[in-house]
C-alpha cells in the first residue's frame, strides 16, 4: 500500500515538474500571475472570510463565452504575453551576444598587435648582433695586418741598423714609439667598436621598451574608459527601471554620449581624455539642444516609447548626472551662471599683473586698486575643439594717493575669458584670461585738473 502510494506521488510529482519546465507553460502561467496579481492578492489578502475570498476567486475566473472581457484577462493577453517572451526573447540574446563578440574581437586585435611588433623588434636585435659580429672581425682583420706591417718594418729597420750604426739608437726608439702606437690604435678601435655596438643595442632596447609601454598604456586606458562608461551607463538604466523601462545596450550608449558632446559611442570610447580624472574637472557640461535632442528622440523612437518624448528622457539624464556632481546646461545659461565664478577669483590680481592692466594702472595716481564694479557680460562666442569664450567688461578703482597729482583712479576694462573644452564637446573646465583691454579715464581737458598750472609744468 506504502509503495503504491509512493509510485503515485513520484509519477503526480514528475508531471508538474515537467509541465513547469515547459517553456510555453512556464511562461504563460508567469504571464498569467502578472495580468491578474490583484486576483491572487484578493484572494490571500482581501477583506473577509477565508471562503467568501474563494468564492470571489472562483467567480472571477467563470467565463461567459471566448470573447467576453473577462476571457481576455483569463486567456487572451497571458497568451499573447507569453508567445512575445518566447518569440523575442532569443532575438534579445543574440543581441547581447554580438556586442559581447566585439570586445573578444578588440582584445584578440591588441593581442595580436603587440605579438607583431615584439617580432619585429627581435629581428632588429638579430640584425644588430650579427652587425656587431661582423665589425670584430673586421677589426681583427685589421690587427693583423698591422702586425704584419709592424714585423715588415722591423725587418727594414733591422737591415738599416747592420748599415748605420749611428742611426741604430734613433731607429729603434722610433720602433718602440710606433708599436706603443699601434697598440693605442688597437685599443682605441676596439674600445670605439664595443661602444657602438652597445650604443645600437641601448638605442634597440629604448625602441622596444617605448614602443611596449605605449602599447600598454593605451590598453591601459581603454580597460579604464570602459568601467567609467558602463558606470554612467548603469545609472541610467537604473533611473530609467523606475519608471519601468529598459533600454538596450546600444541606446544606452548612444545616450551617454551624446551627453558628453560624442557624435557616436565609437568616438567616446577611442578619446584619451574621457577619464576619471577629467570629469572631476568639469566646470560646465553644456549641450546644443538641437543636436541632444535629436539623438533622445531617435532612441525613443527605436525603443518604440510613443508614450514618453524626449523631455522625459532628458529629466532622467539629468537625474543620472545628479549623482556625479554634473548638470547640463545650454550655452546661454553657462554664460549666464559663468559670471559667478569670476566673483570668487581674484580678477582683480588677473587685470592688474597683465600687461595691459599694469600699463593703465601706472598711470594712475591710485596706489592699490581694491574695488571692482560694473561687471557685466557683453557677448560669448562657441569655437569647434576649443570651447566657450565669453567676453565682459568691469571698472577698477582705489583710494588716490594723497602725494601724487591727480592722474585718475578708474580704469575700464574689457576682457575675454576662454572655458575650455576637457573632455568631448561638451566638458567645460574652468575659465582662462585670454585677452584683456584696459583703458583709463581721459582727463586731457585742463578744465578737469585738479593741479594749479605750476604742477602740471613741472610734471611736463
Amino acid at each position: 500500500m506504502w509503495d503504491f502510494i509512493k509510485s503515485l506521488s513520484e509519477s503526480v510529482s514528475n508531471n508538474i515538474h515537467s509541465r513547469i519546465r515547459n517553456p510555453f507553460f512556464g511562461s504563460f502561467v508567469f504571464s498569467w500571475a502578472m495580468w491578474n496579481w490583484h486576483k491572487i492578492a484578493l484572494l490571500f489578502w482581501g477583506e473577509g472570510s477565508s471562503s467568501a475570498r474563494i468564492d470571489n476567486f472562483q467567480n472571477s475566473l467563470i467565463l461567459e463565452s471566448l470573447i467576453s472581457v473577462a476571457s481576455f484577462d483569463l486567456i487572451w493577453i497571458p497568451l499573447a504575453m507569453s508567445f512575445s517572451y518566447l518569440l523575442l526573447m532569443p532575438y534579445v540574446n543574440l543581441i547581447i551576444q554580438s556586442l559581447q563578440s566585439l570586445s573578444d574581437y578588440l582584445r584578440d586585435y591588441v593581442a595580436v598587435g603587440v605579438e607583431v611588433r615584439k617580432q619585429k623588434h627581435h629581428g632588429k636585435l638579430v640584425k644588430a648582433k650579427t652587425i656587431a659580429n661582423q665589425q670584430d672581425e673586421i677589426a681583427k682583420a685589421e690587427i693583423k695586418a698591422q702586425r704584419e706591417d709592424t714585423e715588415a718594418n722591423t725587418k727594414k729597420l733591422q737591415a738599416e741598423a747592420e748599415v748605420s750604426i749611428a742611426r741604430k739608437n734613433l731607429i729603434q726608439e722610433k720602433f718602440v714609439e710606433s708599436v706603443e702606437k699601434v697598440k693605442e690604435l688597437k685599443l682605441a678601435n676596439e674600445a670605439l667598436a664595443r661602444k657602438e655596438a652597445k650604443k645600437s643595442q641601448d638605442a634597440e632596447k629604448a625602441t622596444f621598451a617605448f614602443e611596449k609601454s605605449k602599447a600598454e598604456h593605451e590598453n591601459e586606458l581603454l580597460t579604464l574608459r570602459l568601467p567609467l562608461v558602463y558606470q554612467f551607463m548603469n545609472t541610467l538604466s537604473d533611473s530609467l527601471s523606475n519608471d519601468e523601462r529598459r533600454y538596450s545596450l546600444f541606446h544606452l550608449s548612444e545616450i551617454i554620449a551624446a551627453t558628453f558632446g560624442y557624435k557616436g559611442f565609437e568616438q567616446l570610447i577611442n578619446d584619451e581624455s574621457f577619464t576619471a580624472k577629467n570629469i572631476k574637472k568639469i566646470k560646465y557640461l553644456s549641450y546644443d539642444s538641437e543636436i541632444l535632442f535629436d539623438c533622445l528622440n531617435n532612441v525613443i523612437k527605436s525603443e518604440n516609447e510613443e508614450d514618453n518624448d524626449s523631455s522625459w528622457l532628458f529629466e532622467h539624464i539629468q537625474m543620472t548626472l545628479d549623482q556625479y556632481s554634473l548638470q547640463l546646461q545650454d550655452l546661454d545659461s553657462v554664460a549666464e551662471e559663468a559670471i559667478n565664478e569670476l566673483w570668487d577669483a581674484d580678477l582683480i590680481g588677473y587685470i592688474v599683473n597683465s600687461d595691459a592692466g599694469s600699463s593703465e594702472t601706472a598711470i594712475t595716481n591710485v596706489d592699490c586698486f581694491d574695488q571692482l564694479d560694473d561687471l557685466e557680460r557683453t557677448g560669448y562666442r562657441w569655437v569647434n575643439g576649443e570651447g566657450l569664450y565669453i567676453r565682459y567688461s568691469c571698472n577698477l578703482s582705489g583710494d588716490n594717493h594723497p602725494d601724487k597729482p591727480f592722474s585718475g583712479d578708474t580704469i575700464h576694462v574689457d576682457f575675454e575669458v576662454k572655458h575650455p573644452l576637457v573632455i568631448g564637446e561638451a566638458g567645460l573646465g574652468e575659465f582662462e584670461m585670454c585677452d584683456i583691454k584696459a583703458r583709463g579715464e581721459d582727463y586731457s581737458d585742463e578744465s578737469d585738473w585738479a593741479q594749479p598750472s605750476s604742477v602740471v609744468g613741472q610734471q611736463r
